[in-house]
């Protein structure tokens, strides 16, 4: 996507990780993000046009949270240098678009 095409800057941010919380399972590390929406580094392609629960993890507890689950839609999956990477749109509620914004300053490289 053409940073002409995006609505918001995206940050570059460490620190914090992608899991399936149905499962359990770890899905990635976040490269960069928005509060709407990320690119991460991925162990499995999630399938484009679909969506998903995903949750974010992080060590540092900000405003009592060390996580956050929301539905999100991935918009593309690609390798990049030998790695799958994948950028997914967040469909966060209102409130939590705040709490995004802090999250994505305080990772921010």
């Amino acid at each position: 996507m053409d940073t002409e095409n995006r609505q918001h800057a995206r940050l570059s941010v460490e620190g914090i990780e992608v899991y399936d919380p149905a499962t359990d399972t770890y899905i990635g590390s976040v490269h960069n993000m928005t509060p709407f929406g990320l690119q991460f580094a991925c162990e499995k392609e999630l399938p484009e046009g679909h969506f998903h629960q995903i949750e974010l993890r992080w060590e540092e507890a900000m405003d009592g949270k060390t996580r956050m689950p929301f539905d999100a839609l991935s918009i593309w999956c690609e390798v990049i240098q030998s790695r799958m990477y994948c950028g997914v749109k967040i469909l966060a509620q209102a409130e939590d678009i705040a709490f995004l914004e802090k999250l994505v300053v305080a990772h921010s490289l």
